[in-house]
């Protein structure tokens, strides 16, 4: 049975209710009246619980199953009030003292479902994959036991409900090796690699909370929590990415550079006694070192988490990189004829900035020519030159990160900058860069500007499975992964970046893209800040020509983690009253065509704020969790999980909305929710367009 049907099983006349437990013996703490009440606790200390005391939670749900079709089923959401005290939203009878009950509970209290017969809770939601503001909201809790009431009920008349741990943790303990000298390097983040986004757990009273992995198995990579210095931790599940050869964990040092430990054995976690399911409730800890020296993986032992033990010392590989000294470079690449089957090889910054060169000095866009990536490189902060400099000198080939990485990419000149300035019809895919700085201005009146790690402006191309992270600003369209993208695509890509749109005349700044049109943008996440002096999304600034925001896989959301802000006025030569759009998605999403905008499975998280006394010339700004403007787009299953913080700006207006600050016409909305206490009491839109219809809007509250 689904658990919402659970939820809502057998309405109960209060005064049947009573009268059938009156008559019921009453032995030890059982309450006369019948009524449930708990006082929970965590039997092992972590994340929600603190060590000796009560469970540090206020939301949890419980229920109670005495058979199949009894009609004193029934589960309830509890909340813990101010004072202490656990009410449930829907009051919960015992049958009587003396019947056998299952009595279960669960955290989180939502997305999950029961099944009549054994009082099995499967949580369907996934964990969030980046743990590095602390673990709370990564640990599931959970309790079964078959009970008599009247024998275990306190003489206060509460069922002492002690929740186990359902999921794993892993400590990791890190040093470094003799190269770094006295001094250890500054940690940037720690990824704990190869984990699974979803599992099923089975709290069943009897087996102990034991884990099921389904297929097919959605692979999720976790930026673990730092506990104290140089230790990290996370909360996990098994996948096939503990295996043999499989690439474990990845630390990244403050200038960039990577170090990864891959695994050359098999980890061993704790099954059940038959095999096939995994225990829950259970610890690893383990120590790595940091450096060139590798040795063989051994196995990772088990222990309860109130009882840690170590595996052993283990070493990360350092991944080498070609350093560039500004100015050289190559006269031949490393290998290949530019074919599909052998393409051309780079493994050296000056083999790149050969690829640079040649767009230029050749006026060759390299047309359907095979790049690839062969050599991690480090640019070293040197002033580069785009590949593809401007529409004249577009780079329209195909290239190949190989999953390799290039540092300290420092582009601070030009209109089209990113480590491709102009990319048509290009494909770009499997690339990791970080620690970038990239930033573009606007020469001339009437012209634009595009920044973005990758490219600054990309027609007719796609871009995909890319990792970024860095800096980009820049006067008009400003982006994580690219300035402009048109009639392309954007998939698979990750961006941890901060993006600035500066004062323009027009800007648009967006954690993936500053202005897209007509493009398609899937599967990706965002983390770190987007800021506007015009136009701001967490994800795009500008949405224009339609096009499509989207989860292709089923089973699970993409994520924007962006705090989305408007930190200063449009730059005018006069006063002028202008229009802003803040949104935690998309600043601006206006169709100027026929074409209409597709949002799925997109859930929104962060902040999205106005500072308070912003000078806005009398103007508008159009502010929402979701968007700050839309009009005839279609979203499903969208959920905004963050924040507002907006105050009126002076000589302005302001419309905010927890999902929409201005609704244009033609919107549909299904499945889509907020959470009505983090955004101070915001409707779902702060204001109408004229023509705009509000009835298809399908967006609740989760509270």
């Amino acid at each position: 049975m689904n658990m919402k049907k659970l939820l809502y099983i057998i309405a109960l006349a209060c005064t049947a209710a009573a009268c059938s437990n009156s008559e019921q013996p009453a032995g030890g703490g059982y309450p006369a009246d019948g009524v449930v009440r708990i006082s929970p606790s965590v039997a092992a200390p972590l994340t929600r619980a603190e060590e000796g005391t009560e469970f540090s939670g206020s939301r949890l749900s419980l229920g109670l199953f005495y058979g199949n079709n009894d009609k004193y089923n029934k589960a309830s959401l509890w909340k813990k009030d101010a004072d202490g005290n656990w009410n449930s939203s829907s009051q919960l009878l015992w049958k009587n003292a003396e019947d056998e009950v299952v009595v279960y509970a669960y955290v989180p209290d939502d997305g999950g479902s029961g099944y009549d017969q054994e009082a099995i809770i499967a949580p369907s939601g996934g964990i969030p994959s980046d743990q590095s503001a602390g673990l709370d909201d990564a640990d599931w809790l959970w309790y079964s036991a078959k009970i008599k009431p009247g024998e275990v009920l306190g003489a206060d008349g509460k069922l002492k409900v002690q929740m186990n741990h359902a999921l794993l943790k892993l400590t990791v303990n890190l040093s470094f090796g003799d190269e770094f000298g006295d001094t250890a390097p500054e940690i940037k983040e720690v990824w704990l690699n190869g984990t699974m986004q979803k599992v099923y757990v089975y709290y069943k009273y009897e087996n102990g909370g034991q884990i099921a992995i389904p297929t097919p198995q959605l692979p999720m990579d976790i930026k673990m929590h730092k506990a104290s210095d140089n230790c990290y931790e996370a909360i996990f599940y098994p996948s096939t990415g503990q295996k043999k050869d499989g690439k474990m964990l990845t630390v990244i040092l403050a200038d960039g550079r990577e170090y990864t430990l891959t695994l050359a054995e098999d980890l061993a976690f704790e099954k059940s006694s038959d095999g096939k399911t995994y225990l829950g409730g259970c610890a690893y800890s383990m120590s790595a070192q940091v450096g060139k020296n590798k040795v063989q993986m051994g196995t990772i032992k088990v222990a309860p988490w109130t009882d840690k033990s170590s595996a052993g010392d283990f070493y990360t590989d350092a991944a080498e990189y070609s350093e560039w000294d500004g100015s050289e470079i190559a006269t031949a690449y490393a290998g290949g004829d530019g074919s599909e089957g052998n393409p051309y090889q780079i493994a050296t910054a000056a083999q790149l900035a050969l690829l640079a060169h040649e767009v230029v000095s050749k006026s060759s866009s390299y047309a359907s020519t095979y790049f690839q990536l062969t050599g991690n490189i480090d640019l070293m902060s040197h002033e580069w030159a785009p590949i593809g400099c401007n529409d004249s000198y577009p780079f329209a080939g195909i290239f190949d990160g190989n999953g390799k990485t290039i540092l300290n990419l420092n582009v601070s000149k030009g209109q089209y900058v990113g480590l491709f300035g102009v990319a048509s019809g290009a494909e770009i895919k499997n690339l990791k860069i970080r620690n970038a700085s990239v930033s573009s201005k606007v020469y001339g009146a009437g012209n634009v500007a595009c920044s973005g790690i990758v490219a600054g402006y990309c027609k007719d191309g796609s871009i995909s499975g890319c990792a970024v992270e860095g800096e980009v600003t820049g006067d008009c369209y400003v982006g994580g992964i690219v300035g402009w993208i048109q009639n392309g695509s954007i998939s698979d890509c990750t961006a941890e970046v901060s993006c600035i749109a500066e004062r323009g005349s027009y800007s648009a700044s967006g954690g993936i893209a500053g202005l897209s049109e007509s493009a398609i943008i899937s599967d990706c996440t965002v983390r770190g800040e987007v800021k506007g002096t015009y136009m701001a999304g967490g994800f795009v600034g500008d949405m224009e020509e339609g096009g499509a925001i989207k989860r292709t896989q089923y089973d699970a959301p993409l994520y924007c983690y962006a705090d989305v802000s408007l930190y200063g006025e449009c730059a005018s030569s006069s006063e002028t009253k202008e229009k802003y759009y803040v949104g935690g998605l998309v600043g601006k999403c206006c169709r100027s065509s026929s074409a209409t905008v597709s949002i799925t499975r997109v859930n929104v998280l962060g902040k999205v704020s106005l500072p308070d006394g912003l000078n806005i010339y009398e103007g508008v700004v159009n502010l929402g969790g979701y968007f700050g403007y839309v009009d005839n787009a279609s979203i499903s299953s969208g959920d905004f999980l963050g924040s507002i913080e907006a105050r009126t700006p002076a000589n302005g207006t302001l419309n905010a909305g927890a999902f929409i600050g201005m609704l244009g016409a033609g919107v549909t909305a299904s499945y889509c929710k907020y959470y009505s206490s983090k955004v101070g009491g915001l409707q779902v839109y702060g204001a109408k367009a004229e023509g705009a219809d509000d009835s298809g809007l399908k967006i609740t509250t989760f509270d």
